[in-house]
């Protein structure tokens, strides 16, 4: 089985937070794993979010059928996973003519996201937070932390470290 090697950040500089701003612990990154489902992402995990072309990342022979490919953004070289695929959900569009991506990063670690369609930022209070639907199915539910509703739709909030550690992109 393959495993990704995860490229390191160069961090030069950590920008320091105002103690009068909101904190970005509770600001979010939402978007659509796939067209029906509704997900978010905590900021202080979310590096960057951008529109990229397919034909920008380099397919890479014998990998899972979730990783897109390699990436190169900002002189790094990040990998590219369907993220609605790796959780067994519907695939993206094949036929796309571009990708939505989000770079996590835990730790020096980053990560491309590739996802439906962003939806913008949130913030939530910890109260709203409940636990995940005992519904969720079980290639799903390792990955959700929690979940809010807002109007008629759950978001699902999934842990970005657990992504990292995920024992299919590490072929373990």
């Amino acid at each position: 089985m393959h495993s990704l090697a995860i490229v390191p950040q160069n961090r030069v500089l950590a920008p320091q937070q105002d103690q009068t701003s909101p904190s970005s612990d509770d600001t979010y990154l939402k978007f659509y794993l796939d067209q029906q489902t509704l997900a978010i992402l905590p900021m202080r995990h979310t590096q960057e979010v951008f529109v990229v072309p397919p034909q920008l990342i380099a397919l890479i022979p014998n990998m899972p059928v979730f990783v897109l490919g390699l990436l190169n953004r900002r002189s790094r070289v990040l990998w590219a996973v369907d993220l609605a695929q790796m959780l067994q959900l519907q695939s993206l569009d094949a036929n796309t003519h571009q990708y939505n991506v989000a770079v996590i990063s835990v730790g020096e670690v980053l990560l491309g996201l590739v996802v439906g369609s962003i939806q913008g930022v949130i913030r939530l209070t910890p109260d709203c937070i409940q636990p995940p639907p005992p519904s969720l199915r079980a290639g799903l539910a390792s990955y959700v932390q929690g979940c809010v509703f807002q109007q008629a739709n759950a978001l699902l909030m999934l842990d970005p470290e657990i992504i990292m550690r995920s024992s299919v992109l590490h072929g373990s």
